[in-house]
Parts: structure tokens; sequence; C-alpha cells
């Protein structure tokens, strides 16, 4: 619970930060921003499906 809450706050402060730059930016500079933010939640999308799935399968091995 504790490391959640924690997560919680470094995203809000991430964005925070995310939003401030954003206003200062140029067009470059939002499009490697933007493209940067989608790719690192595409990344952990795929990170949190393949680790959920490798942890599904020890719980169905230790089952049998």
């Amino acid at each position: 619970m504790k490391n959640r809450i924690k997560a919680i706050l470094m995203l809000i402060i991430l964005l925070s930060c995310i939003v401030y730059t954003w206003e200062e930016a140029d067009e470059t500079m939002k499009d490697i921003m933007f493209y940067g933010l989608l790719f690192s939640f595409i990344l952990s999308a795929f990170w949190d499906a393949f680790k959920n799935k490798k942890s599904s399968r020890k719980d169905d091995d230790s089952k049998e």
C-alpha cells in the first residue's frame, strides 16, 4: 500500500512537470514528448501483460 501511494504521488509530480514543460515547448519538443510518453505507456503495458502471463504460469505449475 505504501508503494502504491508513492507511485501515485510520483505520477502526479511527473504529469505536473509534463504539463508545465508542454506549455513552454516548441512543436518539435512536443512531438518528442508525446511519442516518448506513448512509447513508454505501450512498453509498460506489454511488460505488465508479459509479467502477469509469466506469474500465472507459475501459479498453474504449483497447482499440479
